[in-house]
């Protein structure tokens, strides 16, 4: 299993194309270890600082057969500092994933709920 995890060297909304060529590999929650040419378990991608010094989460996808075993959870308690991110409102399963590391409520629009974590 490997993840790329915690990259702060993007942009906000830009991907780093050298992400997949050499991604940080990690062991997470499903106990599962990486191993030479072991498919991603999933990715999470950060912004740069924004001006209050939190980060934003761009992107984090895990793949089908990781899901529900920790792996989001684990990689999000792994980044340091503070973190905010955008869910659709109709997106109950993620919600529900992003309120067990801790984010709350900062705001909303029509469409989407916009959480922080301190």
């Amino acid at each position: 299993m490997r993840a790329t995890a915690c990259r702060t060297d993007l942009p906000d909304t830009q991907p780093d194309p050298s992400a997949h060529a050499q991604p940080d590999r990690l062991g997470l929650a499903s106990g599962h270890q990486p191993g030479p040419g072991s498919a991603p378990a999933g990715r999470i991608r950060l912004s740069r600082p924004q001006a209050d010094g939190s980060r934003r989460v761009v992107d984090l996808s895990i793949a089908p057969e990781y899901r529900r075993r920790g792996v989001a959870t684990e990689a999000l308690n792994r980044c340091e500092g503070a973190l905010s991110l955008s869910v659709t409102r109709t997106n109950l399963t993620a919600q529900r994933l992003y309120a067990r590391p801790g984010f709350t409520l900062r705001g909303s629009d029509e469409l989407d709920l916009f959480l922080h974590r301190p």
